[in-house]
Formats: C-alpha cells, sequence, structure tokens
C-alpha cells in the first residue's frame, strides 16, 4: 500500500495522542518529551506502534539515532517513517 506524506503525518498525530492521553491540542511539530511528556517506555511504545501499522521494523541504531534527538518531535519521526515508504 502507498501512503501520501500527509497520510503518515496524521496518523503519526493520532498516535500520539492515543499513547499521550492529553486532551491539548498535539500537532505534528508537538516535542515527545518536552511537550507531550513521553519518558523513554511511551516512545518505545510509539516506535512499536509505528512498526506494527506500516510493517517494519527500526534497526537499533536508527531507534538509537532518534532517540538522541534533543528536542525529538512527531514530524522528525514521520519523515523518517515517509522516506522509509517511499524506498
Amino acid at each position: 500500500m502507498e501512503y501520501t506524506r500527509e497520510e503518515v503525518e496524521k496518523q503519526a498525530v493520532s498516535l500520539a495522542k492515543s499513547i499521550s492521553g492529553l486532551r491539548e491540542e498535539i500537532t505534528i511539530d508537538s516535542e515527545f518529551r518536552n511537550h507531550l511528556g513521553f519518558d523513554e517506555r511511551e516512545l518505545g511504545d510509539y516506535f512499536n506502534n509505528i512498526e506494527d501499522i506500516y510493517g517494519f521494523e527500526f534497526s537499533d541504531e536508527e531507534a538509537d539515532s532518534l532517540y538522541r534527538i534533543k528536542n525529538l518531535t512527531i514530524r522528525n519521526v514521520s519523515d523518517y517513517v515517509y522516506r522509509y515508504l517511499i524506498k
């Protein structure tokens, strides 16, 4: 199945809303740690759900590089996923 960038972004935001349980506005530029308050477990859950949705697995190196982004946003992850899907 082919996905548009917009579909990937919408799914990424929806998943963050689901995991965070926040009722406030969550956008594609929301930061996982600073805005959403995700800890490592919640971020791991987020990555695992993304893998399940799109049928691929982040390598340990890829996940580590994303974890190391200080102000990791939903957009960072959705951009990575979209680039993976259009390969």
